[in-house]
């Protein structure tokens, strides 16, 4: 019972932290759609800038970009997180500020999946695709933190990766419960409603248009309301032990 306790207090207290942050920033729940037209846009220009002979050079741009995007919203989110402050300022300062960071882990992923490639072509057929779906949903689960301690801790590309197996090995039932909650609703909430399915030339009624950006916009919502609860949580487990934590409750 004490773990179930434990559960119930800490996300008892990393739900207040976070309706406190969404109060005092509120305009971090719309930060996801910015993201994602940026993300669009940039795709968009780059194939069709890069084409021919520049071709080759189309991934890197865009590995680059995307470490760019996700390096700004983790410095959004670090941010609110540590500071309580949400600036647009901080949108195009943090395109920067994480990206070798990010880029350096996209690239270790990069060397996996050639590696698993090689592997692929020796054993090859449905045995590697069992095997990919092993390795994919346990990389998914052990590396599931890896934002937040990309941005929380100060550690090298590589040191983060261990970390994030450590931290998981200590809090894994206080980190899955509440995420795979945020992942449901994230699934029902979703649907096919992403920014690129609103297309009317494929026949997408007015109204059934507008359902589709309703469920886009309460999904970025959901998503931007997940991303700082896993901040504070991840803080909160990060910097306490289940032992710690009931020794303060006591005090």
């Amino acid at each position: 019972m004490s773990f179930i306790t434990d559960i119930i207090l800490v996300n008892k207290e990393v739900f207040e932290k976070t309706i406190r942050s969404i109060k005092s920033n509120w305009q971090i729940l719309l930060v996801g759609v910015v993201y994602a037209i940026l993300s669009m846009i940039a795709s968009i220009i780059v194939s069709r800038l890069f084409i021919g002979p520049l071709g080759l050079a189309r991934g890197l741009i865009l590995a680059l970009i995307e470490a760019a995007i996700i390096s700004s919203y983790i410095f959004v989110l670090y941010n609110v997180i540590s500071y309580n402050r949400f600036r647009w300022r901080d949108v195009k300062n943090g395109f920067t500020f994480f990206i070798w960071k990010v880029y350096a882990i996209l690239f270790m992923f990069y060397l996996g999946s050639i590696l698993l490639s090689f592997v692929g072509n020796i054993i090859g057929g449905f045995l590697y695709i069992y095997l990919m779906m092993i390795i994919s949903l346990l990389l998914f689960v052990v590396l599931n933190p890896l934002p937040e301690a990309l941005y929380v801790k100060t550690y090298t590309p590589w040191d983060t990766i261990i970390y994030c197996l450590e931290f998981m090995k200590d809090n894994w039932l206080n980190w899955i419960v509440p995420n795979v909650v945020f992942f449901i609703l994230l699934f029902i909430f979703s649907g096919q409603a992403t920014f690129y399915s609103i297309n009317p030339f494929r026949g997408v009624t007015i109204t059934y248009g507008f359902i589709l950006l309703a469920r886009y916009l309460i999904s970025s919502i959901i998503l931007s309301f997940g991303m700082l609860y896993r901040g504070h949580l991840f803080t909160l487990l990060s910097t306490s032990s289940k032992r710690k934590r009931q020794f303060m409750r006591k005090v």
